[in-house]
C-alpha cells in the first residue's frame, strides 16, 4: 500500500522526546486553491490559521544523522504515517482541556477511567530546511 508524505511548514515551540524518538509539532499553512479553515474562536490563544501535526523522528535522528530543526524554522518533511498506542487518564484529558487542575467531586477516582486510543504521527525519514526561523516564533497546540 501506498504510505508516503511529504509536507512543509514551521517547527512550532513544542518539542519534546519520549522512547528515546524527538517529537515537534508543525504548523502548516494551506495553499491558496484549498478550502480554508473557518476563522478561529476569540478566546483562542495561539494561531489557528495552519494545519498543526506531530512528526516523530525514530531514535531522534533520521538516517542516523542528528536532527537540528528549531522552534520557527520552516522545514520539509518527507516520511509516512504511522500511530502508536496512547493511554490517558480523564484527570490528564480534562486537565489539558481546562488548562489547569480540575476539582473533582468527592470520592470520584479520576485516574480510574482510562482512554485508551491510537495516535497517529508523520513519522520523518528526511528533514528539509528551506529557511531560516522566522523572527516571531511559532506558537501552537
Amino acid at each position: 500500500m501506498l504510505n508516503v508524505v511529504v509536507v512543509e511548514g514551521y517547527v512550532t515551540n513544542t518539542m519534546w522526546r519520549w522512547s528515546g524518538d524527538l517529537y515537534f509539532r508543525l504548523a502548516s499553512y494551506r495553499d491558496p486553491d484549498l478550502p480554508q479553515k473557518p476563522p478561529p474562536q476569540v478566546q483562542t490563544d495561539h494561531d489557528q490559521t495552519p494545519d498543526y501535526l506531530t512528526v516523530r523522528v525514530i531514535g531522534g535522528a533520521p538516517g542516523g544523522l542528528p536532527v537540528a530543526v528549531r522552534p520557527g524554522q520552516r522545514v520539509r518533511i518527507h516520511g509516512f504515517l504511522g500511530s502508536r498506542p496512547r493511554r490517558r487518564t480523564l484527570a490528564e484529558v480534562a486537565e489539558m482541556a481546562q488548562g489547569a487542575p480540575v476539582i473533582w467531586a468527592q470520592g470520584f477516582d479520576p485516574e480510574s477511567a482510562v482512554l485508551r486510543d491510537e495516535v497517529t504521527d508523520v513519522v520523518a525519514d528526511r528533514i528539509v530546511a528551506l529557511g531560516r526561523a522566522r523572527e516571531e516564533e511559532v506558537q501552537g497546540p
